[in-house]
């Protein structure tokens, strides 16, 4: 058996130490609950009153965002709660089990309907398979637009023209 110098024996007990790191980090990272939001994860907190209620909680952008959605499945809605600092609250209301929509070459969908602070945002069809967009209520496929711009200088408030929408 060879011997080994002091730097050798460093270098290997280090490579383990960072493996076993990695592997308890990995562990623990992929045990975390939560959403990804704007150029943020929110995590899940503890801090709901009603038993079916999630918060999602966390600071993005220098504010404390926190989303409460509340299942109410006696009235197939969801309650969707989105608090941005002291600047932005708005409550949205997600329906479901209204009359479904016949899609153009798949049939019936599921119809849905929200809306923002009592405002309607959308109402139309909804299919799992197709998460890149919904259907009008005609029928016909209304694709999402991913695209987002923003620019920055220093100074600029991150959240000054945000606004919940209908995705």
């Amino acid at each position: 058996m060879e011997k080994r110098s002091v730097l050798q024996k460093v270098v290997l007990i280090s490579v383990a130490a960072m493996a076993v790191a990695f592997a308890i980090l990995t562990f623990v990272f992929h045990r975390l609950e939560g959403v990804k939001f704007e150029e943020g994860f929110l995590r899940v907190s503890a801090q709901a009153d009603d038993p079916a209620a999630t918060v999602y909680a966390g600071k993005i952008q220098g504010e404390r965002v926190k989303i409460t959605v509340t299942d109410c499945p006696d009235e197939q809605r969801t309650a969707v709660e989105v608090q941005v600092g002291d600047r932005v609250r708005d409550e949205c209301v997600v329906e479901t089990g209204l009359p479904p929509i016949q899609a153009d070459q798949l049939g019936p969908v599921e119809h849905i309907r929200i809306t923002r602070n009592g405002q309607l945002l959308f109402e139309g069809g909804y299919t799992a398979e197709h998460d890149m967009g919904w259907y009008d209520l005609e029928g016909n496929w209304d694709p999402f637009t991913m695209s987002v711009s923003y620019s920055s200088t220093a100074g600029d408030d991150y959240w000054e023209h945000y606004e919940t929408d209908r995705g």
